[in-house]
């Protein structure tokens, strides 16, 4: 799955937009270098505006320009902040070299490995974000049971990405299931078993053929 064509499709843009030469040597002398996932992400899709206005925020060249304890952070290059500010995620400056690093949680002094690689994080935050850019949905987290998983399963398809966290506080499994391509189905189960979704489309017409197989399941939360 390429990333900037993910983009494209659950955020119903037709025009991707990246950041310039400039702009990644900004970076890059900054931090002494950048992962080819990153600016690979950065120079095919990092500047599209969409992405400039999602539940949580991503980190982009022109706020290390601007934002103080950005540049006051010595030990991360951080991807992204949580949108009020509680964590963030991010690579160790030490791993800069790396063309796909894994990627950290950090919050208050805490610092746990998050996701493996740096190009399943940012496929998987791309997805989950989406979600709250759709126009089509139902605007609210379902739970749902594991009897009602198998429903899913059976009946749409299931993206070759997904995150699987056990080293957290609070570990948890994020799988994204879709039977159009600008539709998504975001399925998060966390240790204790309990599974909550959300869903949506780009389209009237996918968010009607999602609904078709998960509108009735699960119970509002």
């Amino acid at each position: 799955m390429e990333l900037h064509e993910l983009i494209k499709n659950l955020y119903g843009v037709d025009k991707l937009e990246g950041y310039s030469d400039e702009d990644i040597a900004f970076l890059k002398e900054m931090f002494g270098d950048m992962p080819e996932v990153l600016e690979d992400y950065y120079r095919k899709a990092g500047r599209i505006e969409i992405l400039k206005h999602l539940q949580d925020e991503w980190i982009l060249p022109e706020h290390y320009k601007k934002w103080e304890w950005l540049k006051e952070n010595n030990d991360f290059y951080i991807l992204m902040n949580e949108n009020q500010g509680v964590f963030q995620f991010g690579v160790r400056r030490e791993d800069m070299s790396k063309s796909n690093p894994p990627v950290y949680y950090i919050e208050d002094g805490i610092i746990e490995k998050y996701c493996d690689t740096l190009s399943k994080f940012l496929l998987c935050q791309s997805a989950y974000q989406a979600v709250f850019t759709f126009e089509y949905s139902p605007e609210e987290f379902y739970s749902i049971t594991e009897d009602e998983l198998e429903i899913v399963e059976e009946n749409l398809q299931k993206y070759p990405f997904e995150l699987k966290n056990d080293e957290q506080d609070y570990p948890f499994n994020m799988s994204f299931y879709y039977n159009a391509s600008d539709n998504l189905y975001v399925v998060m189960k966390y240790n204790e078993g309990d599974m909550q979704v959300l869903y949506g489309a780009v389209s009237e017409k996918s968010f009607d053929k999602l609904e078709k197989v998960v509108g009735n399941l699960g119970e509002p939360m």
